[in-house]
């Protein structure tokens, strides 16, 4: 992001990806010891409708989701790690196998048809 934010408004950035509560947000991030709590989640609403500050919770979202989600590479080298590791269960190993397998394309669903179908009729799966 280009442009920095105030401490005060980073914490609260940082608070609302944590907590996902707005005024738990404001509470933690600013002095609210003497405000009302209608005062704290109108303060609250406001700062989080400041373009900058929902742009940095967008990033820090982003950020979030990237560490949490594995992808395809990650997948296949646990996979891998599975299917090697000789000190696993055999039916472990064989999952690993079958899941890595899949994922890369080598099995094909094959089906044998005898009779003429519509294709709407071998898309919906009807046997009539």
């Amino acid at each position: 992001m280009e442009s920095k934010l105030s401490p005060k408004k980073e914490a609260f950035a940082q608070a609302f990806v944590r907590l996902n509560e707005k005024s738990a947000a404001y509470r933690e991030s600013h002095d609210t010891s003497k405000m009302q709590p209608k005062t704290v989640h109108e303060k609250a609403c406001r700062m989080f409708a400041e373009g900058k500050i929902r742009a940095r919770i967008d990033e820090l979202l982003a950020e979030v989701h990237d560490e949490t989600v594995a992808d395809a590479r990650e997948r296949r080298e646990f996979w891998t790690s599975i299917m090697r590791d000789e000190k696993a269960d055999v039916r472990d190993r064989l999952k690993a196998s079958e899941l890595s397998g899949k994922a890369d394309g080598d099995f094909v669903e094959r089906r044998e048809v005898t009779k003429k179908l519509t294709l709407e009729q071998l898309v919906m799966g009807s046997n009539e």
